[in-house]
């Protein structure tokens, strides 16, 4: 069972994660993002109630975790696509998407790491480590806000593109989606700020060493807010 439980959630996380990033691009119109927003919210929602897993089962339940909400994130964006369309082969574009994805497929993974690194220099205390997970919950908290703009500004930005060849206007069309981001971004670091010492106190007091990395991770949305000007890079294949 446990080596069934380590392929099942890899192999789950990584096949959902190629569907969920084209099922996404079917969210094209800026009207289409409620729907993106309510399709999200649900998944995590669920993820939320499949704590229970870990609760029973410990580290085995965080994997069987893992690949069930992948699973279900990319079959309810599937549901409620917008664009009922279907894959289709085509060998001499599959041949240019490799050429063109290949860098920026290794330009994420670089940042993946950068953002692993925080991990790795603490591996060697389990007791900080289990601190940080505070931080890293927030974080990934705090980042769904300006991902979620990007997400969905992106396929625009590529449609117009593709249309008028005119790079300027996709600065124009990054900013108009990382001002919001900032914004509410900033709002969401503040709330963080102010209500994580006694919401942690109260409910969590173990992790109380934890919590001035968590207030100053709950800003991590303000920093990462400049995220839609990357898909520039993306449209114009530099």
């Amino acid at each position: 069972m446990t080596v069934s439980t380590v392929i099942f959630s890899g192999v789950m996380a990584i096949f959902s994660g190629w569907f969920t990033t084209y099922l996404i691009t079917t969210y094209r119109t800026q009207s289409e993002f409620g729907r993106l927003s309510v399709t999200t919210t649900l998944v995590a929602v669920i993820g939320l109630v499949l704590i229970w897993l870990v609760r029973g089962f410990g580290y085995w339940g965080l994997l069987w975790r893992a690949g069930l909400t992948a699973v279900l994130g990319w079959a309810a964006l599937f549901h409620r696509r917008p664009l009922p369309v279907k894959p289709r082969w085509n060998r001499l574009v599959f041949l240019e998407l490799l050429r063109t994805g290949a860098p920026i497929f290794l330009v994420v993974q670089a940042g993946t790491l950068v953002f692993a690194l925080d991990r790795v220099v603490l591996v060697d205390s389990t007791l900080t480590m289990g601190l940080f997970t505070l931080a890293n919950m927030v974080t990934n908290a705090a980042r769904m806000v300006p991902v979620a703009f990007s997400t969905v500004v992106f396929p625009r930005m590529a449609e117009r593109y593709g249309q008028r060849r005119q790079g300027r206007e996709l600065w124009w069309m990054a900013w108009k989606a990382s001002a919001p981001a900032i914004a509410a971004s900033g709002i969401i670091g503040l709330a963080g700020w102010l209500a994580l010492p006694p919401f942690v106190e109260r409910f969590a007091p173990a992790y109380t060493g934890g919590v001035r990395a968590a207030q100053w991770a709950a800003w991590g949305g303000v920093a990462l807010g400049f995220h839609a000007f990357a898909n520039i890079f993306n449209v114009v294949r530099r």
